[in-house]
């Protein structure tokens, strides 16, 4: 399932409530609380227990106005257990107004899960973009972050691994 967080927070409840909003930290960064309370919507992502797509999804964020813009948006991802997927976000600006994007993902790659995110920045230097992606990992999982900036202005770029419980019966 792809599409809008929007939409999947009304057809997939119980699936948003048990991951949005639990990955990212935001004790010492204003600009994910300001994300919370602002972003309008975003992409969702749902990659269902042992499915594998071996072809990346590519989603393309194109920002294009006549007038200077800041931009909010919220994206969740989810790779459930034992699935592969990989994806790819470009971010282009098309108008030469001043941008700034703050933009919040959350991931959760669920056990012996693989998961590869490329992001690939190419921006005028009126755009700013501030990302935050939190992937949080469960047993066995295997994350990758990669972010290319071709060109933009202000780019800030902030990845955060988090490692899941261990086994809960074992005496540790």
């Amino acid at each position: 399932m792809i599409g809008s967080l929007n939409e999947a927070s009304r057809q997939f409840p119980d699936l948003i409530e048990k991951h949005y909003g639990k990955y990212a930290k935001s004790n010492s960064d204003g600009l994910i609380h300001l994300n919370t309370a602002m972003a309008s919507d975003g992409v969702f992502v749902y990659v269902p227990r042992g499915a594998v797509l071996r072809k990346p999804v590519q989603v393309i964020n194109l920002v294009d106005s006549t007038e200077d813009t800041f931009n909010q948006h919220r994206n969740l991802i989810i790779v459930d257990d034992n699935a592969d997927f990989t994806m790819i976000i470009c971010d282009h600006t098309l108008s030469p107004q001043k941008f700034l994007t703050n933009a919040v993902t959350e991931i959760h790659v669920g056990e012996n899960a693989h998961f590869d995110i490329i992001r690939v920045q190419n921006e005028h230097n009126n755009a700013c973009k501030i990302t935050h992606t939190f992937i949080h990992q469960e047993r066995n999982s295997f994350a990758s972050s990669n972010n290319i900036t071709l060109h933009g202005g202000l780019v800030r770029n902030n990845t955060y691994h988090y490692l899941g419980e261990r086994d809960r019966n074992a005496n540790h």
